[in-house]
């Protein structure tokens, strides 16, 4: 890991395969320790089947309707697609 001043922190993971027997299966199973799993995804991991923050933040707040621009924070809908009242 380098933390030098000035410069954007960086850090380099290797995979240590500890016990390896060959199977040949199309699909697997990866256990990754909590420990492990909360170092990564604060390092900007995103585990699969799950949605960036940035995305669900945006799907969070954006308009019900046109689903292309963000909400108005009174309402479900941009103020394009908000509805007559």
């Amino acid at each position: 890991m380098s933390l030098n001043a000035g410069e954007v922190p960086a850090m380099e993971l290797e995979m240590r395969i500890l016990e390896l027997d060959r199977i040949e299966l199309e699909e697997a199973e990866l256990y990754i320790p909590d420990d492990t799993r909360d170092a990564l995804i604060a390092l900007g991991w995103t585990p699969p089947g799950t949605a960036p923050a940035d995305e669900a933040l945006r799907a969070a707040t954006s308009c019900v309707s046109c689903n292309d621009q963000p909400a108005r924070s009174d309402s479900d809908f941009c103020p394009a697609c908000t509805p007559a009242l």
